[in-house]
């Protein structure tokens, strides 16, 4: 994954969130309008518990926070809520394993999570996982995983409701980048899992919104050689990304790291 995609990170994600009014503090005032409602689902003394963590800006303290909310009330109808301000916090900490975990429970939660929260729970995971070490991503479960939640991602993205005061076409770059990432982690998922054949469309994928991006290009030509299809297609592949690689080199600053040193590690 190349650097602009991987400094994107969380903070395409809240862009988007914000766009949609999935943020934590929107959940928190859903949650607080649902306080209101004749039937709640939790008490007072829960409510205000949650809205403690929700107000904490620091990691490690909301994580604690959140800790002993969950082991108070580890039932709450609030989890809808708490598992996206763990998620949040320990992708701040760069805690990946701990991001994939709570992004899995919030899934796992079904119809009772909002799309647009669920979106938020794919790209965090997806996030998470090409960013782990290489060992854990190679692990066959992890990436078997990694591949459906990344094309249940895309399904998800597709679904959400285009807001009405935004045209199609600031909503169609908005979703470039989830996108991008959605496509670009099923393909790192599918090589580790020996799917090849699944790498090379999500690799043509990634290329087909950023063909400039020189890393998909020769990981393209990686996955051709893998699937066997060497003769036309893998070594075209291999030659674009090796030219986009040149042309990043040529437009570093001295003393960058060569974008030709990256490919491996990417």
């Amino acid at each position: 994954m190349n650097v602009t995609r991987r400094s994107a990170g969380f903070a395409v994600l809240a862009a988007l969130s914000l766009i949609l009014g999935s943020t934590s503090s929107a959940r928190a005032q859903a949650a607080a309008q649902d306080a209101g409602a004749a039937k709640q689902a939790y008490t007072v003394p829960e409510y205000n518990a949650y809205q403690a963590c929700a107000g904490d800006k620091n990691p490690a303290s909301q994580i604690k926070c959140l800790d002993d909310f969950v082991s108070k009330y580890s039932n709450s109808a609030l989890l809808v809520y708490v598992y996206p301000l763990y998620f949040q916090a320990y992708g701040a900490a760069k805690n990946y394993p701990k991001v994939i975990e709570y992004a899995d429970k919030l899934i796992a939660l079904g119809d009772k999570v909002e799309a647009p929260a669920r979106y938020q729970a794919y790209y965090a995971r997806a996030f998470a996982y090409t960013n782990l070490p290489a060992p854990q991503q190679v692990d066959k479960d992890q990436a078997t995983k990694a591949h459906e939640a990344a094309l249940n991602g895309l399904k998800t993205l597709a679904a959400l409701k285009k807001p009405d005061n935004m045209s199609d076409e600031d909503w169609n770059k908005q979703k470039q980048q989830p996108t991008t990432l959605f496509n670009y982690t099923a393909a790192v998922a599918a090589m580790n899992m020996k799917d090849c054949a699944s790498a090379v469309e999500s690799y043509k994928a990634v290329l087909a919104g950023t063909p400039d991006d020189a890393v998909a290009s020769y990981r393209l030509g990686q996955a051709y050689m893998c699937s066997g299809d060497r003769e036309e297609r893998q070594p075209a592949a291999i030659h674009e990304g090796e030219r986009l690689f040149a042309q990043a080199d040529r437009q570093l600053p001295a003393g960058c790291v060569r974008q030709s040193n990256r490919r491996g590690a990417q």
